[in-house]
């Protein structure tokens, strides 16, 4: 059989636990950002796609390739601290 997945990656919060609701949308808000995951250094590259690839190796499944899908200013960001 076959698995196609997609996922995306994220970036720790830096370590704030804490912020302001959304002003626009207050129903979308969140008053609570989880504390940057042990091992890893604040508003660091998360690398979820690689963690689960490499979990999945260790449960026996097979890795055969890769497609990275490199979409720049798909949904633009005001953080100016990333690549």
């Amino acid at each position: 059989g076959l698995l196609w997945l997609n996922i995306g990656d994220s970036f720790t919060s830096g370590g704030r636990t804490w912020r302001d609701k959304d002003k626009k949308n207050p129903a979308r808000g969140m008053s609570y950002r989880a504390p940057t995951p042990e091992g890893l250094k604040p508003k660091d590259l998360i690398g979820l796609p690689w963690r689960l690839a490499l979990a999945l190796q260790d449960d026996g499944w097979y890795l055969r390739s890769d497609n990275i899908w490199y979409k720049p200013n798909c949904q633009p960001e005001s953080v100016k601290d990333r690549p």
